[in-house]
């Protein structure tokens, strides 16, 4: 991870003494401009193979069992650890460097700092929505819920990210819904395990669609959260940044973890439902209590991810991260096809067809033609503008009986 330019990169003078924290605030988000570079490109690509791979790893770590031989949810917390000393060791790094030159960025208001236990919270609600969600609705449809978070992500940048939302054109919204439908297309094949049945709406629970839908929603909002979070103080060193949201989610999964023991210990529920660990002491002596190496490469898999998310988030946006989970679900069978022969069936071609042409829609690659109500909008009344004014011009100095007659 390399971080945010903390001067010249944004426009912004920088001071020349050199100093490593700051209470001022830096630049607002209105200066802030979306970079997709070489770099960012990379990291979008390897977000997409970790997303999929984090599935196949998953179920890898089952081991052929029905239940997972360690606890689940130490999983978050050893993820957040590891980001937690990841973000600390290039941060220390960041500060010793002398190459740049540059002082690094590091905003220590309170105000500040109290933005950024909401992202853990969110996503600590994120996952304890997931689970019921899976259990009331089958994966196909949870999948395809899911998958509305791409158009709720466009909504709420437009609505609350101003600086995210400037250009907006017809042809954006196109394209994000051309890679919603797109990625629900690659779920709704039939498939030879359900005796040629459609995959989706096996189930019907009207909790389970709310619960699918409000996962949907967190997601959304956890990623434009941290980006606005993010480009509130744009030139602090995205190490720095880390470090904090990171810190307070390990806070959060440690009570989370504290709050499963005191029910096991109160004998109120089981202690794992998905895990046949059944120890008996609590959480920090057996914070790695069966665990294998395939479950630690989840671990390693999932800390990655996040910190390729915040990289994303802080130099491109939300939306830009929501392409790359998607991309994901495409890579998914691929990958699938050439560790386990399973051949994908012609609507994941078809779904990856649409979400295609809507990505290269939403980055301007795909130009409409100029007419027709699709094209760019600016284009369009700057033309309307001009024919305004040579129509003025005309009338203004054609002889009145030279005029024709205005239909």
């Amino acid at each position: 991870m390399v971080g945010a330019r903390a001067a010249s990169d944004d426009g912004v003078a920088t001071p020349k003494t050199a100093t490593t924290t700051t209470t001022t605030t830096n630049a607002s988000p209105a200066n802030t401009t979306t970079r997709f570079t070489f770099k960012n490109l990379v990291a979008a690509a390897l977000l997409a193979l970790v997303t999929s791979a984090h599935g196949l790893l998953t179920t890898a770590s089952l081991g052929g069992k029905e239940k997972y031989s360690y606890n689940v949810a130490t999983v978050p917390l050893l993820a957040e650890a590891v980001k937690l000393s990841i973000s600390f060791v290039l941060l220390r790094r960041e500060m010793s460097s002398k190459e740049s030159g540059n002082k690094v960025m590091m905003t220590t208001q309170v105000k500040t700092v109290l933005l950024y236990p909401i992202p853990s919270l969110i996503f600590l609600l994120h996952q304890a929505v997931s689970f019921p969600a899976l259990v009331l609705l089958d994966p196909t449809t949870f999948l395809v819920l899911g998958n509305l978070k791409i158009v709720i992500t466009g909504i709420l940048t437009r609505m609350f990210l101003k600086n995210s939302s400037n250009g907006w054109t017809h042809k954006k919204w196109i394209g994000l819904i051309l890679v919603t439908v797109g990625a629900c297309t690659t779920q709704i094949g039939k498939s030879e395990k359900t005796g040629g049945k459609w995959m989706m709406f096996q189930r019907f629970s009207a909790f389970g669609y709310f619960l699918g839908i409000g996962d949907a929603c967190l997601s959304a909002f956890g990623g434009v959260y941290v980006e606005f979070v993010f480009k509130k103080n744009v030139n602090d060193s995205i190490h720095w940044q880390n470090l904090q949201m990171y810190a307070f989610g390990v806070l959060f999964n440690s009570a989370r973890l504290t709050y499963l023991d005191f029910r096991k210990f109160r004998g109120w529920d089981d202690y794992d439902e998905f895990s046949d660990n059944d120890a008996v002491y609590a959480w920090p002596m057996t914070l790695f209590s069966g665990h294998s190496f395939i479950s630690i490469c989840v671990v390693a898999n999932l800390a990655f991810g996040g910190l390729l998310v915040s990289h994303i988030i802080k130099n491109v946006d939300a939306i830009a991260k929501v392409f790359a989970t998607a991309c994901a679900m495409f890579l998914t069978p691929t990958l699938s096809f050439i560790l386990f022969a399973h051949v994908p069936n012609s609507a994941m071609f078809g779904g990856v067809l649409i979400a295609s042409y809507g990505m290269l829609t939403y980055y301007d690659v795909i130009q409409f033609p100029s007419y027709g109500g699709l094209g760019n909008s600016n284009s369009l009344s700057n033309n309307d503008s001009n024919n305004n004014k040579n129509r003025m011009g005309q009338t203004a100095t054609t002889p009145r009986s030279r005029r024709g007659a205005v239909l």
